[in-house]
């Protein structure tokens, strides 16, 4: 069970990360959510995409 603080500081860590590969190409990757992010996201109706 999260307070609304908690839920947030959760919420906090999915990183979306940005990679230099070689050349001048670029990859984003996002984290994998955890099951509360998960849940938290579909409740919000957000969809995650890199």
């Amino acid at each position: 069970m999260h307070s609304f603080r908690t839920l947030l500081a959760d919420l906090a860590t999915l990183t979306r990360n940005t990679v230099r590969l070689e050349g001048n190409r670029q990859a984003t990757i996002l984290a994998t959510p955890t099951p509360v992010q998960r849940r938290a996201f579909d409740l919000l109706g957000i969809t995650l995409a890199a």
